[in-house]
């Protein structure tokens, strides 16, 4: 079954203990600051990544996200796929 999706970006700055998933397909998570960045319970150094690979599901959940040094400059960004259509029904879940 293929569905029609669009690419998305979002840049965090500041810890967070709720970041919603909602609507989100295989987000990864990439630290592009210079501070360390827990997210989820994994620890991201500088230039590390983080994927979530579970094609085909559309995640509901929120997770926490703290940066480690306040210090440091703190960047991570999120990309995901947002599912806009099933192509096999015809069906729209628009996020």
């Amino acid at each position: 079954m293929l569905v029609k999706g669009n690419l998305s970006k979002k840049t965090i700055t500041a810890s967070q203990s709720n970041f919603s998933l909602k609507g989100m397909n295989v987000p990864s998570f990439t630290n592009k600051g210079e501070s360390p960045v827990m997210v989820d319970g994994v620890l991201l150094a500088p230039g590390e990544n983080f994927s979530v690979y579970a094609p085909g599901v559309i995640l509901q959940n929120e997770i926490d996200i703290q940066f480690t040094d306040d210090t440091k400059t703190k960047m991570l960004f999120c990309h995901w796929v947002s599912v806009i259509e099933n192509t096999a029904s015809g069906s729209c879940t628009q996020n």
